[in-house]
C-alpha cells in the first residue's frame, strides 16, 4: 500500500501576512522605547539647560551689585537711581540689554527670559532709611529653579524676598513673603534664609513663574 503526503505549499499572501505582522510588532516595541528616551532626554536637557541658567544668573550678580556699589560709594544716598539710570551707566553687560541703546527705554533680561530691575528701596526696611539699599529684582523664575537660585543668593544677598511674577518695574519694592530677612536679628535666624517659606513659595505652584527681590547693603 502506497501512502501519499501532500504537503500544501505557504503562499505568498500568507507568508507576507505573517512577515508583515511580526514586522508592526517589533517596530511598536521600537517606538515605544524610542519615546521614553527621547522623554527622558528631554527632561534631562530641561534640567541642564535651568541648572545652567541658575549658574550664569549667580555667576553675574555680584559684578552687577559691584558695579553698582562703586558707582555710588560717593553719593550720600541712592536717591533719583533707578534701572534706567544704572542701564545707562554701564551696570549690566551690553549683551542683557534689550531694546537697543542703553537708558530710560532699554530693559534689562535675565538667564530665564525674565527682566531684571535695580533701584534703591522706595520705602523704610528693616530699619534701614529710604534709598540706603539696593532691591535687585528677577522676573519669571521657574519654581523649579527657586531653590537653587535662593540658595546661592543668600550668601551675598541682605535680605531676599519671594512674590508673584511681575512684569512692571517695582521700583524698589519688594514682594510679600520674606525669605530672609534684612533686619539685624541674628539671634532669632532672621539673617538666616527661611527654609520653610522658601519650600511653601517653591514647591507651592510648580511648572509656575515668580519674582525674586534680593536686597543688598550699599
Amino acid at each position: 500500500m502506497i501512502v501519499k503526503f501532500f504537503v500544501r505549499p505557504v503562499t505568498r499572501s500568507q507568508n507576507h501576512s505573517a512577515s508583515s505582522g511580526y514586522s508592526l510588532i517589533e517596530l511598536s516595541i521600537a517606538l515605544s522605547i524610542l519615546a521614553v528616551i527621547i522623554v527622558g532626554s528631554l527632561i534631562g536637557v530641561q534640567k541642564i539647560l535651568r541648572t545652567n541658567a541658575v549658574n550664569n544668573e549667580l555667576k553675574a550678580m555680584p559684578e552687577t551689585m559691584a558695579s553698582a556699589q562703586r558707582l555710588t560709594s560717593n553719593l550720600a544716598d541712592l536717591n533719583n537711581l533707578n534701572t534706567g539710570v544704572f542701564t545707562a551707566l554701564g551696570v549690566w553687560p551690553q549683551d542683557r540689554v534689550v531694546g537697543g541703546a542703553a537708558g530710560a527705554a532699554a530693559t534689562v533680561s535675565n538667564h530665564f527670559g525674565g527682566r531684571q530691575f535695580l533701584n534703591p528701596n522706595n520705602a523704610p526696611l528693616a530699619g534701614y532709611a529710604i534709598n540706603q539699599l539696593f532691591v535687585l529684582t528677577l522676573t519669571n523664575i521657574p519654581t523649579e529653579a527657586c531653590a537653587d537660585l535662593v540658595s546661592g543668593m543668600d550668601r551675598m544677598a541682605l535680605g531676599l524676598f519671594i512674590g508673584a511674577n511681575i512684569t512692571a518695574d517695582p521700583v524698589g519694592g519688594v514682594a510679600g513673603d520674606v525669605v530672609k530677612n534684612p533686619g539685624s536679628d541674628s539671634a532669632a535666624g532672621a539673617r538666616s534664609a527661611n527654609l520653610a517659606t522658601l519650600a511653601g513659595r517653591c514647591g507651592a505652584a510648580g511648572g509656575g513663574r515668580i519674582r525674586l527681590d534680593m536686597v543688598v547693603a550699599r
